[in-house]
């Protein structure tokens, strides 16, 4: 009988949905949710961070130690989160960072999550906006993230 009720109530939410009612989520989704929205905005404080003890402490707080980062459809990775930290401080070295400014809302779904953002620098905007996609564990940490540079997606091929 629970079973039948669950499903039955999870059908009247996406029905709800559908027309565009927003449902109110539980309380250890909405938690989840806050955290990785959390998370997210670490990381891009990170990216910014000169400091190196600040910048470890938001990373600890956005990232796991066994992060794997992919960029541009693969042809980058970065695994770990020590290796991750020196492509921040690489990129530091070469490009004015002023701030990641997250440019979309953080959406979020169960463990995942999509967002866009830019890199600024003292000039403003440095290099197209990117589009990340993560997948996250229990407490909201990044694990893997995905970035493709240009948010935007290419037009359909009519096919």
């Amino acid at each position: 009988m629970r079973r039948w009720r669950r499903s039955r109530l999870f059908a009247a939410s996406a029905r709800q949905r559908a027309r565009g009612a927003s449902v109110a989520l539980p309380r250890y989704a909405r938690a989840v949710s806050d955290a990785i929205k959390r998370a997210v905005a670490s990381l891009a404080a990170a990216w910014a961070e000169r400091d190196p003890a600040r910048r470890g402490d938001l990373l600890a707080s956005a990232i796991t130690d066994d992060v794997r980062m992919v960029i541009g459809a693969g042809k980058r990775e970065i695994r770990g989160r020590a290796a991750f930290e020196a492509e921040i401080v690489s990129v530091q070295q070469r490009v004015p960072v002023v701030r990641v400014r997250v440019t979309s809302g953080i959406d979020v779904q169960g463990n995942l999550c999509r967002f866009t953002g830019v890199v600024e620098g003292p000039q403003g905007q440095i290099g197209p906006e990117a589009s990340d996609a993560c997948e996250c564990d229990a407490s909201g940490r990044i694990r893997l993230l995905f970035t493709f540079a240009g948010a935007a997606l290419p037009p359909a091929d009519g096919s």
